[in-house]
């Protein structure tokens, strides 16, 4: 039996062949893309290119920060039907830092489907309690606050679980 006879006919069924081959893996490639849609970053609450462009300003920011304010999460419980999330808020010396402006949102780590923008309900004492909320899903979430005391600011990022209390990550 012969592959590949005189007749010539061998090529045009090939390179139809490899062409419909083609033609399903293109289709294939934006039907992949179409049902997996990508979301734009929320990477410390601002768009991608914005914190792309600005990033080394970011990074001093949150030093010459760190040189002068203590961020510390003190949560007691984390918990997808009561997240109450509570941040204290104090200068290098320990006293307590009441007039802080905190915008905080609960992200998904997955998707920006459940993001959730979160409001200050009490200061006292340092301590930022915010309005409790209830989360569609159990699970990873990240907690991103944007911090301004004067002219001083810090983006900081916090990693929780509503599984387990004890594991969260700086």
């Amino acid at each position: 039996m012969k592959i590949f006879d005189e007749s010539g006919r061998q090529w045009p069924i090939f390179l139809i062949s490899a062409f419909v081959f083609i033609a399903a893996l293109c289709s294939w490639t934006v039907w992949v893309a179409v049902t997996n849609p990508v979301h734009l970053s929320s990477g410390e609450t601002a768009g991608y290119k914005r914190f792309q462009h600005s990033n080394n300003d970011t990074i001093y920011a949150n030093i010459e920060f760190n040189k002068r304010y203590k961020i510390e999460y003190i949560t007691e419980q984390f918990k997808s039907d009561n997240a109450t999330i509570k941040l204290k808020v104090e200068d290098v010396d320990g006293k307590a830092i009441d007039d802080a402006t905190i915008e905080l949102r609960l992200t998904h780590p997955f998707t920006h489907e459940h993001d959730k923008e979160l409001s200050v309900l009490s200061v006292k004492d340092g301590v930022y309690t915010f309005e409790q909320t209830t989360l569609p899903t159990q699970g990873r979430w990240n907690i991103i606050v944007n911090i301004q005391i004067d002219k001083y600011y810090r983006i900081l990022k916090l990693k929780v679980d509503t599984r387990n209390n004890s594991l969260f990550e700086y």
